[in-house]
């Protein structure tokens, strides 16, 4: 779902709950793409906790 909010386009994915904006339709469901793929993306630790 797309829509607008002022000079923002807001995209929005239903399902998972998931939204993102841009300046543009394109920009917007872009940054939703990206956001969705993030939002799947295995975490990785970039700092490891200490063992004592």
């Amino acid at each position: 779902m797309v829509w607008q909010e002022g000079q923002w386009y807001v995209a929005h994915c239903n399902e998972i709950e998931i939204a993102s904006q841009g300046t543009t339709v394109e920009d917007a469901l872009f940054n939703l793409q990206e956001a969705i793929e993030l939002h799947y993306e295995e975490p990785t630790a970039s700092i490891f906790p200490s063992i004592y």
